[in-house]
């Protein structure tokens, strides 16, 4: 037990040390490397504070297009032995279309036919769970995003809904944006800024708001707990920042695509799709991201 556990911390620290050379030796962005490590193929789901986080960040121009080349490369790649990839960025890519920039959906319709793919995959784990079902289940729901606008709209309505109602979690919840246009940087929004500390009672001392930050905290992990866990069926997603039932939306308010147009096979070795996600970028505007409190 003590020797397991001295294992943990020297990857944990090693892990550490390696991304701390990796941001100050490449020219690789925070953002980019949270997307990475929320779609990698480790045994563990990205959560909900790390999936905001990364929204957050998308709604800044360069983070943005780092986010996307991410997300792009994890969906072409098909490999049976490296599914939680595939997996993983379908359900941080229904994060960002229902809560980041609108261009999301836009950016990702030129990966349809891989996201079909993915939901054709079929992987049973060492319990004999099918992890197929999920993949189905998700590839489904990012496509009915894709295709119909109206249900894209009304996906983002009841994410922003979701946003006000949890008042307690509002720096940790992004609010899709209600415009097309983004014409300034995430930063302006950041937790420390004046205009979000304007939502708080000004009368309220600096250690009653953390006090306030960290019991909500610990209401959204726990309302969250085991989402996307791997040790548990996701199937069960009832708490979902993603998508809520009238039930669940109940207990918030008590508690208070260049592509292959044919499909392909899974073969042992990966199949790769060309992104398009680099053409057009040409002169950008600059980001804007609407407050999840309404401001």
């Amino acid at each position: 037990m003590f020797l397991s556990e001295m294992r943990k911390q020297a990857s944990s620290y090693l892990q550490d040390k390696y991304k701390t050379a990796k941001l100050a030796l490449t020219d690789v962005t925070p953002a980019e490397l949270l997307t990475e490590e929320a779609t990698n193929n480790e045994p563990r789901g990205p959560d909900a504070k790390t999936m905001t986080k990364i929204s957050e960040a998308a709604f800044d121009e360069e983070d943005y297009w780092r986010i996307v080349d991410v997300l792009h490369r994890r969906l072409r790649t098909l490999n049976q032995r490296e599914w939680r990839q595939s997996y993983k960025a379908l359900v941080l890519l229904e994060f960002l279309i229902t809560h980041g920039p609108e261009e999301t959906c836009d950016e990702f319709h030129c990966n349809i036919n891989v996201i079909q793919e993915i939901g054709y995959m079929n992987h049973t784990d060492e319990k004999g769970f099918n992890w197929g079902a999920c993949m189905k289940s998700k590839s489904e729901r990012i496509l009915e995003l894709l295709n119909d606008k109206e249900k894209l709209r009304e996906a983002r309505d009841k994410a922003l809904k979701i946003s006000k109602e949890i008042r307690g979690f509002g720096n940790l919840i992004v609010s899709p944006s209600s415009s097309k246009s983004r014409t300034s940087s995430v930063g302006s929004c950041s937790s420390g800024s004046p205009k979000f500390n304007e939502e708080f009672d000004e009368h309220n001392s600096t250690h009653d708001k953390q006090e306030t930050q960290e019991r909500s905290t610990l209401k959204l992990d726990k309302m969250l707990q085991g989402l996307h866990l791997w040790e548990q069926h996701p199937l069960s997603e009832k708490h979902s920042l993603l998508e809520s039932t009238k039930e669940d939306e109940d207990e918030v308010e008590d508690e208070d695509d260049g592509l292959d147009d044919s499909h392909c096979g899974f073969h042992s070795r990966p199949v790769r799709y060309r992104s398009i996600s680099n053409l057009g970028r040409g002169t950008k505007k600059k980001v804007v991201r609407q407050m999840s409190l309404g401001v």
